[in-house]
């Protein structure tokens, strides 16, 4: 059974070449847990360090998509401000785990 979940936004974005555009945005729930290793993540520290963000994140998952669907507004400042938004949804969420990321991996 699919059990994810899924918010989807039509909104607008400011563009330098062509002004606003119209977009939509969809956020899905996260589902099973992925692992590291799909995200191209090689090394066994980022992957330990991956794999622990991917479970905390997996444990906040509800609450969030709660907060998301709640209001457009809560959709909104997450497509522009996710780390906000989170803290907004989450107030004890733990940014630790965030900063534990070796950012190179993302790129």
């Amino acid at each position: 059974m699919d059990t994810t979940r899924k918010v989807m936004l039509k909104t607008s974005v400011a563009l330098e070449a062509t002004g606003k555009e119209l977009v939509h945005l969809n956020f899905m729930s996260m589902g099973e847990v992925p692992d590291p290793e799909s995200y191209g993540v090689t090394q066994e520290t980022d992957i330990v360090n991956m794999n622990k963000l991917l479970q905390y994140l997996k444990t906040v998952d509800e609450t969030f998509f709660k907060w998301l669907e709640a209001d457009a507004n809560n959709t909104i400042l997450f497509a522009n401000e996710p780390l906000k938004a989170l803290k907004t949804a989450i107030p004890d969420f733990d940014e630790s785990l965030l900063s534990s990321i070796n950012k190179d991996i993302f790129k």
